[in-house]
């Protein structure tokens, strides 16, 4: 038995040690800041983020100064209809395709949005960082 444990002592503190340094992240950098524009497509019942495929709620995260654009795949009626606070500007009333609205978001803060026609059923929010 004492054999036994002088051969799992050491190993146990290698693995340790091993966690440790993982849990420490000592090999990641800095994280990537978030990206200055974001794209949401606005379709028939729905708002999906080009970037990661969201759909009702869209979501996207950008800086502080970047804009998102919404733009009109499908024909239809639709707007963009800021939702909470902090809030900002949305568009009118669009039915056709290829229809676009940009917003600049200047300040941080969680920004939720929704269709001023379809409500609930089309959602999305926009992460500002």
């Amino acid at each position: 038995m004492p054999t036994l444990r002088r051969t799992l002592r050491p190993t146990c503190l290698l693995l340790a040690a091993g966690l440790a340094a993982a849990a420490c992240g000592s090999d990641e950098g800095p994280p990537e800041p978030a990206p200055a524009t974001a794209a949401v497509s606005v379709g028939n019942i729905f708002f999906r983020s080009d970037r990661n495929t969201t759909v009702n709620p869209s979501v996207d995260t950008v800086r502080v100064g970047g804009t998102v654009t919404w733009t009109w795949v499908a024909a239809g009626l639709h707007s963009v209809e800021s939702t909470g606070s902090p809030a900002f500007t949305g568009s009118d009333e669009f039915s056709e395709a290829g229809s676009q609205v940009t917003v600049k978001f200047d300040s941080p803060g969680t920004y939720t949005y929704q269709c001023g026609i379809h409500g609930d059923a089309m959602t999305g929010r926009v992460v500002v960082e």
